[in-house]
């Protein structure tokens, strides 16, 4: 079965934007569980702290709410 679904391009722009800020919450957090005394592997913590500049940077090019 093929389904088809069209949505215009704010729209688009809105739900990319939110799943975004929805992971770079999600690092943040636990960003500040590890900073708090929580565990976190090295690498990962790495990982986050360059990820959350990275969509940081990647949000800046969508003009929807920003």
């Amino acid at each position: 079965m093929k389904f088809n679904l069209e949505i215009d391009y704010d729209a688009a722009d809105k739900i990319a934007v939110s799943v975004l800020k929805n992971y770079r919450d999600s690092l943040i957090q636990s960003l500040e569980n590890h900073k708090n005394g929580g565990w976190m592997h090295e690498d990962d913590f790495v990982h986050a702290n360059k990820m959350v500049q990275a969509i940081n940077f990647v949000i800046k090019d969508f003009a929807v709410g920003e």
